[in-house]
């Protein structure tokens, strides 16, 4: 198109240009997410990294790949760490996959005047809870159960056109799942979605150097 029209403004060519990119984006996500859902497939798991994480770093690192993505849709993005360090033993990439599909979607499903998102940290108990919520139509309760079935989309459930392959709620699922940890989606109090993300803590140095040692055997 830039090439047969060379009488576009150059406003118009950034727009074009814009538009190649972000498909070239979505592209790319819905390949990665056919590849992890062919790995699910095949073994049940997802192939992952098994070690200390921060989940205060997992937050920030999350929020700020998605910066763009908020400051293009016009939706304001703010970040709540109540709890730093927040360890927990996983992998950071995989989490901060997670925290990006909730970000993309708060970002989507928000409303273009006055959209509000929210990524909070904080400590309940013994894990480590990561929630994003956002000011958009939400989710109705009898959707809440099947969320995360695969092709299950999130514009069907919100009376909105169908957004999306379906595959980045049952894939993050899946990865919160293999860290020891659960999902689920309720009210916001901004009153759209809100999704929520427990994490068990880490256990301290001592404690899994000592879960490493082996049994001796008695000697009669």
């Amino acid at each position: 198109i830039l090439r047969d029209h060379p009488d576009l403004t150059l406003s118009e060519r950034h727009e074009f240009l814009r538009i190649v990119i972000a498909e070239s984006e979505r592209l790319t996500r819905l390949i990665n997410q056919l590849l992890d859902l062919s790995k699910i497939e095949a073994s049940g798991t997802i192939p992952r990294a098994d070690m200390p994480v921060d989940l205060a770093a997992v937050a920030r690192d999350s929020a700020a790949a998605m910066d763009q993505v908020f400051a293009t849709s016009g939706v304001t993005l703010r970040v709540e760490i109540d709890a730093s360090p927040a360890n927990v033993l996983g992998d950071h990439d995989r989490l901060v996959q997670v925290l990006i599909n909730l970000l993309g979607n708060a970002a989507k499903f928000a409303p273009a005047q006055n959209g509000q998102a929210q990524l909070k940290l904080s400590r309940t108990g013994d894990c480590f809870e990561l929630a994003v919520g956002d000011n958009g139509p939400g989710i109705r309760p009898k959707d809440r159960k099947v969320v995360f079935e695969r092709f299950r989309q999130l514009g069907d459930m919100m009376n909105d056109k169908p957004q999306g392959a379906g595959l980045g709620l049952a894939i993050s699922h899946r990865i919160v799942m293999q860290h020891g940890g659960r999902i689920w989606v309720e009210e916001s109090p901004l009153g759209g979605a809100l999704f929520k993300v427990s994490l068990p803590c880490a256990p301290s140095k001592g404690r899994r150097e000592k879960g490493r040692q082996k049994p001796v055997a008695a000697v009669s």
